[in-house]
């Protein structure tokens, strides 16, 4: 898929003011970005090469005001540019532009950049000690969009997390249900086993755990339209299946709140990197609550090498609140709640890279027949960036992100 395909909308450049901005453009491009081998245009028969070597990737640079912003809040500021249509692609993928940009060693300005961000990592990390009133929000209008939406990228299996591509797994059904064996599995889910699911989503794990392993499956979401589309699924399925389903609209942290010893397992897929960080040891303290003595869980989570802070656009626009953890950050808080902390798998990052590559493939495939309304333009370039950045991030040379499944018991006698 290139920036030649008719999906960004029409390309219209910007209209630049003169010879004088196109040099400074071009001059800040460079500092910024270094001789990389990208090529701006500026109308026809009017392009800059930035190094020696032409990369494959031509971009319309966007005005001066837009640029400035970007010295300042480069991610925040290219990421709404694109969005907003104040700079083009022009030639070549957006996934190959974002992985050119921040897969090289910085220039000596981005270093700086680098260096000052580093130094507000601590005062990130305090507003997210707590997750935003308005976070429980944006979670709803993004999952909230109607269910043949999703249904139309994510495929049959519904399911919104990483998938894995095991040796000879070849379609992206086949990967997901790989990843809900392993997730119940690790789980050791037995048949009549109560399992809690934090965060079901469309319903997808709940049915996969009755239908396959014979489990009484509860599912908790607080997106009206996931939630009305688990019940929708459930009714359409045998009754001995459909009766060991049960679906809650209601936060995690309310479900039966004043009960103990509810679950024999907890799943969780997903759930964890909406949570924020003040949240992570209340997370835990309610698992230990609904487990019995002996249960287990399993939490499935995007994870970083180190903590960090989670990037400033897809903080803004995608998931407010939201924070990818560390391994660590997932073993301390579980242990402060006096679990047990069994084992700790961590799989490759080229698990969800290859999953985002195919859903945004099928995205690009989908949207002539979605578009319209609401879904103009700056709709489809904030999923392509979305999904590109997110793709993006799996990659060992730009932040290596993986994916790990944490594995805890609830001790059988109190300590």
């Amino acid at each position: 898929m290139t920036a030649t395909d008719d999906l960004r909308g029409s390309l219209v450049l910007p209209n630049y003011a003169g010879q004088w901005e196109k040099d400074i453009i071009t001059r800040v491009m460079r500092m910024m970005v270094g001789d990389i081998g990208l090529r701006l245009v500026f109308g026809p028969g009017e392009e800059v090469l930035l190094g020696n070597s032409y990369c494959g990737i031509t971009m319309a640079p966007p005005r001066l005001k837009r640029l400035f912003q970007m010295l300042f809040q480069p991610s925040l500021a290219f990421g709404d540019g694109y969005v907003k249509g104040d700079w083009r692609l022009v030639e070549g993928d957006l996934y190959e532009l974002l992985v050119l940009l921040t897969s090289r060693s910085p220039t000596k300005f981005m270093q700086m950049y680098n260096t000052l961000a580093d130094l507000r990592t601590p005062a990130f990390l305090m507003r997210h000690l707590v997750m935003p009133l308005h976070a429980r929000r944006n979670l709803h209008e993004h999952y909230n969009l109607d269910a043949d939406f999703y249904h139309r990228f994510l495929g049959e299996s519904m399911t919104y997390s990483c998938a894995f591509w095991e040796p000879g797994t070849e379609t992206l059904e086949q990967a997901q249900l790989n990843k809900l064996n392993k997730v119940a599995q690790r789980a050791q889910v037995q048949p009549g086993d109560r399992v809690l699911d934090i965060g079901c989503g469309w319903g997808r794990l709940t049915r996969f755990l009755a239908t396959d392993y014979g489990a009484d499956a509860h599912g908790v979401t607080v997106t009206p339209g996931q939630f009305k589309e688990a019940q929708r699924v459930a009714g359409e399925l045998p009754e001995e299946v459909r009766s060991r389903l049960h679906y809650h609209l209601t936060d995690y942290r309310e479900y039966r709140k004043d009960e103990t010893a509810i679950f024999d397992k907890v799943v969780s897929v997903g759930m964890y990197e909406h949570l924020g960080l003040g949240q992570y040891r209340h997370y835990f303290d309610t698992i230990r609550r609904y487990l019995v003595p002996g249960g287990r869980a399993v939490i499935h989570s995007i994870v970083r090498p180190k903590p960090g802070k989670t990037d400033e656009w897809i903080h803004r626009n995608i998931f407010p609140g939201g924070y990818i953890p560390a391994v660590s950050e997932m073993i301390a808080p579980a242990e402060k709640a006096g679990l047990d902390i069994e084992t700790v798998y961590v799989h490759e990052g080229e698990n969800y890279r290859r999953t985002l590559e195919v859903w945004r493939e099928r995205f690009h495939q989908i949207w002539p027949e979605i578009r319209g309304g609401a879904r103009d333009d700056e709709f489809f370039r904030l999923w392509d960036f979305y999904l590109a950045g997110s793709e993006s991030a799996f990659v060992p040379e730009v932040a290596n992100m993986g994916v790990a499944h944490l594995v805890i018991r609830k001790p059988r006698y109190d300590r």
